[in-house]
């Protein structure tokens, strides 16, 4: 009992730093919610002057890979970008006839994290997601040809880095010498 290998196994267990370990894992470090709101003019056809607009409807989403950028000295915020297509039914020649636009539309967005800590120990990993699905919110006729549409959809970014974490280490129970 007065050998010392109690002493030498709590050591190990311990570690030379007391009883703490740090661990080095993944985290998310920042995230960042944002509804965006577009108002594109879309031509129709010039064969056909519309009377009225009969609906709309957004197709084809496509959010492309984000990536984190710093904003400032403190601050990081993820490059978000991405297309959608605009389809708007009209009516045209006195409301006899009707047809259909279609407008591919491109965004680009750079969204400020909140909560970022910028505690990371290597480069950041971003990752967004639609959490709003497009939806046109208004859509009218204006001149020459054109219809005002407002679109509106919500993005969730989040940035993921290697962080270090301490955790309090403890002694297996009914191993200590008494």
């Amino acid at each position: 009992m007065g050998d010392g290998s109690m002493w030498n196994k709590r050591t190990d267990i311990m570690g030379s730093k007391g009883p703490y370990r740090e661990i080095i894992t993944k985290a998310v470090c920042g995230t960042a919610k944002k509804n965006l709101v577009y108002t594109k003019f879309i031509k129709i056809n010039e064969k056909h002057v519309p009377d009225k607009v009969l609906g709309t409807s957004i197709n084809n989403f496509e959010l492309l890979p984000v990536a984190a950028e710093p904003l400032s000295h403190k601050q990081t915020g993820v490059s978000i970008s991405g297309s959608f297509e605009v389809n708007i039914w009209y009516s045209y020649d006195s409301d006899r006839f009707t047809d259909l636009s279609r407008e591919t539309v491109k965004f680009t967005e750079v969204i400020a994290l909140e909560d970022f800590d910028g505690q990371s120990l290597n480069e950041l990993d971003a990752r967004a997601m639609l959490i709003k699905t497009p939806q046109c919110k208004a859509a009218s006729l204006q001149n020459n040809n054109t219809v005002r549409v407002e679109i509106e959809l919500g993005i969730y970014a989040e940035v993921v880095g290697e962080t270090k974490i301490r955790v309090r280490v403890y002694s297996e129970e009914g191993n200590e010498d008494s």
